[in-house]
């Protein structure tokens, strides 16, 4: 579904001459799959290969119990600690990792 998304957003950006901006790209699938233990990602690389390499990629950084709190104060839904820990670790495993721009997302929405 990832795929299909992504796909969609870049090519209403090159039809439209607009900047595409996401708040989720092919990292969030490796990501996921890192810290989930799942196989494949190496396929999945591949589906995502012929898609252009993003000009920027912020990583909004934050603590995994911070993270958890702002997921329950949202009210849709709940995130284990265990995974959000096991979320920025396959954030930060992954090769493209040192391009990424880290932003401290600790503060208020304001502030960050």
């Amino acid at each position: 579904m990832r795929w299909v998304a992504v796909s969609r957003a870049l090519a209403l950006s090159w039809l439209t001459g607009r900047v595409a901006v996401m708040d989720r790209y092919a990292y969030c699938q490796y990501a996921v799959m890192r810290a989930r233990g799942d196989r494949g990602e190496r396929r999945v690389r591949a589906a995502f290969r012929r898609f252009p390499a993003p000009d920027l990629v912020c990583y909004l950084s934050v603590p995994a119990g911070l993270a958890q709190r702002r997921v329950e104060q949202r009210g849709r839904d709940r995130e284990e600690l265990d995974y959000l820990v096991a979320f920025d670790e396959a954030y930060r495993s992954m090769p493209e990792a040192s391009s990424f721009a880290v932003v401290s997302a600790e503060g208020a929405c304001e502030e960050v």
